[in-house]
């Protein structure tokens, strides 16, 4: 019979990480910009997603659960600064980084290639989801509008976004990362 035993290499302390801390000053600083900043400068006609864009890229890197935690933080200090219902983009951020994480795992190494392709994947699935959830609240949307005018423009921006956002969040990454974590062995 196998058994699973928890095999901690020191004790675990509680409080967050330096590198965990700054990663959270560095999302709610980009969510202040886009929320405060970016709608009297907008580019193309549209506002970068910085916190969706840096999520994403975190999630590229870094594929583990903590990841997770980055988007459902990233998404929930979102909607504080938004209209949105509470949680709408909290839950679309983490559906999005589960995904580029996911499909992170598949390859051997991670670029800034597959971050652009998976900032650009999660824009598209972002604007789509939001938009429909925003229906289901009530207002109404003109899709053809959307697909049309904002998407193009939108994809762009925060591809560029991406691109610029990647240093970031390889530099978060490596700061965040603790050596302590607890891992589960197989005992036979």
């Amino acid at each position: 019979m196998m058994a699973l035993r928890l095999n901690r290499a020191a004790p675990r302390n509680w409080l967050p990480s330096p590198g965990g801390l700054g990663v959270v000053a560095l999302i709610g600083i980009l969510a202040v910009i886009q929320a405060c900043v970016s709608p009297f400068f907008p580019i193309l006609g549209t506002n970068p997603s910085l916190v969706l864009m840096l999520v994403i890229a975190i999630a590229t890197i870094d594929n583990r659960s903590r990841s997770l935690v980055w988007g459902f933080i990233g998404g929930l200090i979102v909607d504080i600064f938004s209209a949105a219902p509470l949680g709408t983009s909290a839950f679309i951020f983490t559906l999005l980084v589960h995904l580029a994480g996911s499909w992170g795992q598949r390859f051997e190494r991670v670029t800034v290639v597959f971050a652009v392709l998976a900032g650009t994947f999660a824009t598209m699935l972002y604007y789509l989801m939001f938009t429909l959830a925003m229906q289901l609240h009530g207002l109404n949307f003109d899709w053809t509008l959307l697909a049309r005018d904002h998407l193009p423009h939108a994809l762009a921006v925060n591809t560029g976004v991406i691109l610029a956002l990647y240093p970031l969040a390889r530099i978060s990454t490596k700061l965040g990362r603790s050596n302590s974590s607890p891992r589960f062995q197989v005992v036979q």
